[in-house]
């Protein structure tokens, strides 16, 4: 009985080592059992950190899944839980990974935090705090995501926007379509020259002043009938001369 206790005692101490790989750990116990029971208790001292799912044979049994506790039940390691150096207790458990059998990590290494060079736990931020674009350790989700650039949703070939509040993309009635043609435009200003290969279609070519005048000194010509119809067309030089080819009617 005595020689049972003081196996018990090294089993659970902690001076067992795992030997085995990362994520196949192999333990040889004290107690010199031959299979597992629900109930069987283990301590024992890490030599790697695990990468990701591991599993534990004892005594050459068979590896069975090391499994930690989580909101949803028992589930797989996915790496950091088990670190070089630690001491690990495990228990086996019939019902563990889906009634196969496996050693649940009662104390599994915290997750460290997660840094642009290395992966870790992180906390999901609020839109609130994604749409502030100040906070430098939370994740976003795509939820939050458009939250903070734009609408959920926009009008096809539209030309965003920027919100100067919220620095927020936002829908807007002009568009381009994909035959490069620019409709729903309003007033439009520009404080240089306006170069097409095409035709200017318009209500009327009158500015503010009432004035409708070249940039520079030049000869204007209107064509009321199409870009390529000179009949009817109007030619005013910079020097006044006006030329109409067709007929002058004047009513009044």
């Amino acid at each position: 009985m005595m020689g049972r206790n003081a196996e018990l005692v090294k089993d659970i101490g902690g001076s067992l080592t795992a030997g085995g790989t990362a994520d196949a750990l192999t333990v040889t116990a004290n107690s010199a059992f031959s299979a597992y029971a629900n109930g069987i208790i283990l301590a024992f001292t890490a030599a790697s950190d695990n990468t990701t799912a591991a599993t534990l044979n004892v005594n050459s049994i068979g590896a069975k899944a090391i499994r930690k506790m989580t909101t949803s039940g028992d589930s797989a390691l996915t790496g950091a839980e088990i670190q070089a150096g630690g001491i690990y207790i495990v228990q086996y458990s019939t019902a563990a990974n889906a009634a196969a059998g496996g050693w649940i990590l009662v104390n599994p290494t915290g997750i460290p935090a997660a840094t642009t060079t290395s992966s870790g736990g992180v906390e999901l931020a609020t839109d609130a705090e994604a749409i502030a674009r100040s906070d430098t350790s939370r994740a976003i989700t795509p939820s939050n995501l458009a939250a903070a650039i734009g609408p959920a949703s926009s009008t096809d070939n539209a030309i965003a926007r920027f919100d100067s509040t919220s620095g927020k993309l936002q829908d807007s009635g002009v568009t381009i379509d994909d035959s490069n043609n620019i409709s729903g435009v309003g007033s439009f200003s520009t404080s240089g020259n306006i170069t097409t290969s095409g035709s200017v279609t318009a209500v009327n070519y009158i500015s503010t002043n009432n004035n409708f005048a070249n940039s520079s000194a030049g000869t204007m010509t209107l064509r009321p009938g199409g870009v390529a119809v000179t009949t009817g067309q109007v030619t005013i030089a910079s020097s006044g001369a006006v030329t109409i080819n067709g007929t002058l009617t004047v009513t009044g």
